[in-house]
């Protein structure tokens, strides 16, 4: 007795539903899914019942599902070879920013025992009072600068590292907040950056990182570039 038409259909159905059920494969399994696919469909064009044809729809929806998945994975080969490039091409860029000076969009900074801590904030507007809340890692207010009237733009500030009652803060990572006063009285948030030197890149996170000021920062959060040289 003849393979039913049933059983065809649904190995072929098995088969495409398995190849899209996998991640990646290599060529061959790619070759040798195409090839098993055509035989299958050879022996059930050969194997059906002349008076109970295979309805085309069904059949015309296995080869468009096989076909989109042929297309779904040279896609996918295409993105990875994409996404390979890019990774070289972001690690070139990091390591070509060392010994150059970077500003960055910061809301920490270092605190280096019996130095000041120097950082730039910039305003979206002017401000009648401008200040800058210090915090230390527990999240508590050490020291809360009142820098006065501030323009919109960019202004240099720097920290003795001493807290509100004027003593010494201990050495580590302490994280700024940046405010504003407008003329009408309304509140609104500004933003501390720094700017200093490229020393390394660190690759421990598995994404290029650049060293600056004692953290890790990524090139997204970079804004400005200069080169020491020069006295820009």
């Amino acid at each position: 007795m003849s393979t039913s038409t049933s059983s065809v259909t649904s190995s072929l159905s098995d088969i495409a539903s398995a190849a899209s059920d996998t991640g990646s494969t290599t060529s061959s399994s790619d070759t040798l899914g195409q090839d098993a696919f055509l035989k299958l469909l050879t022996t059930q064009m050969q194997n059906q019942d002349p008076l109970n044809p295979v309805d085309n729809t069904q059949m015309l929806a296995q080869l468009a599902q096989f076909s989109q998945l042929s297309v779904m994975q040279g896609l996918s080969n295409k993105f990875d070879s994409m996404a390979t490039a890019l990774a070289g091409s972001t690690s070139l860029a990091a390591t070509q920013l060392v010994g150059k000076d970077v500003s960055f969009d910061a809301s920490q900074v270092t605190l280096t025992a019996g130095s000041p801590v120097s950082f730039n904030i910039a305003m979206p507007q002017a401000a009648t009072d401008a200040t800058v809340v210090i915090s230390n890692a527990n999240g508590q207010v050490v020291r809360t600068l009142h820098l006065g009237a501030a323009v919109a733009g960019t202004s240099s500030v720097s920290w003795n590292g001493l807290d509100d009652t004027g003593s010494a803060c201990p050495a580590g990572q302490y994280t700024l907040g940046v405010a504003g006063t407008a003329s009408d009285g309304t509140q609104f948030k500004g933003q501390a950056n720094i700017c200093a030197l490229v020393s390394g890149v660190s690759y421990s996170s598995g994404t290029p990182k650049l060293v600056v000021a004692g953290q890790q920062i990524t090139l997204s959060q970079v804004t400005e570039v200069y080169d020491p040289s020069s006295g820009s």
